[in-house]
C-alpha cells in the first residue's frame, strides 16, 4: 500500500558558471564579512547542511574545494532546503590561491577549525571585520598546508571524552559565535 511519493525529475535547469572572489567581494562594502571556506567535504547531506547553516547565520559567500562533493546533488540541495540557491557558491580548483587572494586583496583574517588542545578555544576568540572560516573533511579535518595557510586555529573545548563534532554542528557552533561578536544576528533577508 504505502503512499504515493513523487521521486523523479521536480527541476530542470542550466547551471551558470561558478562565481570567482572578485565577484563576491564585489558586493562587500564597509561592514562586517563572513566566509565559508570548505576544501573537501564528501558528504552531500553535509554540505547541504553547511550551506544551510552558512545562509542562516547570513554568510556572505561559501569557497568550495575541488575536492568537494557536488552542491548541486539532488540531496545536498533537499537539505539546503532551497538556501543553496541563496548563498554565493565559489568552486575553487586552487582553494590555497584562493585564500591568498582573500587575504591579500580583501582583508579577511582566514581561521582553521582545528581540533587541537594548543588552539584558541572559541569562548575567547575575538572577531575581526572580515573572517573566512576553513572547516575540514569528515573524516580527516583539514590538511596541514590549509591549516598553515591560515591567521589562526580554533577549537571548541569538548568534555565528557569527545573527541569531535559533525563539521554542520561545528559549522553552526562557530558562526553562531562570530555573529554575535558581530553584534547583530545577520538574517540573509537583512543583505
Amino acid at each position: 500500500m504505502g503512499f504515493k511519493f513523487h521521486s523523479g525529475v521536480m527541476a530542470v535547469g542550466l547551471r551558470g558558471p561558478s562565481p570567482t572572489i572578485d565577484a563576491i567581494a564585489s558586493a562587500w562594502t564597509d561592514r562586517p564579512v563572513t566566509i565559508v571556506i570548505c576544501p573537501e567535504i564528501a558528504n552531500t547531506d553535509n554540505l547541504g547542511s553547511l550551506i544551510r547553516i552558512a545562509s542562516a547565520f547570513g554568510a556572505d559567500g561559501m569557497v568550495l574545494g575541488q575536492r568537494c562533493c557536488d552542491p548541486f546533488y539532488r540531496q545536498s540541495i533537499r537539505v539546503s532546503m532551497g538556501t543553496i540557491f541563496r548563498v554565493p557558491l565559489v568552486r575553487s580548483n586552487r582553494v590555497l590561491d584562493d585564500m591568498r587572494s582573500l587575504r591579500e586583496r580583501y582583508g579577511v583574517q582566514l581561521i582553521a577549525a582545528v581540533l587541537a588542545g594548543n588552539a584558541e578555544s572559541l569562548a575567547s576568540a575575538s572577531r575581526p571585520p572580515r573572517i573566512g572560516i576553513l572547516f575540514g573533511n569528515e573524516a580527516q579535518g583539514l590538511r596541514p598546508e590549509e591549516i598553515t595557510a591560515c591567521d589562526r586555529r580554533i577549537t571548541i573545548p569538548m568534555g565528557l571524552g569527545t573527541d569531535s563534532l559533525n563539521v554542520s554542528v561545528s559549522a553552526g557552533i562557530f558562526l553562531y559565535h562570530f555573529t554575535q561578536l558581530q553584534g547583530q544576528q545577520s538574517m540573509p533577508n537583512d543583505k
